[in-house]
């Protein structure tokens, strides 16, 4: 889970897509006998009395969002 401020938007999810690149790259040089993926969710803090139960909240639903794209691809 990734908790940042909005001017981090394209460098977390800039970092989201090469987490996903680097885990499908290695898994396929491995030759797994399944796929192998992660899944991540980030939240960004738009003002200063976001509450930090707010930013977890906002951060698990996109995880399990991540998730479900993930599973859709199988």
């Amino acid at each position: 889970m990734i908790i940042g401020t909005q001017s981090a938007l394209e460098p977390v999810s800039s970092f989201v897509e090469l987490l996903h690149q680097q885990v499908e790259e290695d898994a396929g040089r491995r030759n797994l006998p399944y796929r192998l993926s992660i899944s991540v969710g980030y939240s960004l803090c738009m003002s200063s009395s976001m509450q930090p139960k707010e930013l977890t909240a906002a951060a698990d639903r996109m995880l399990y969002e991540d998730k479900r794209l993930a599973h859709q691809k199988e």
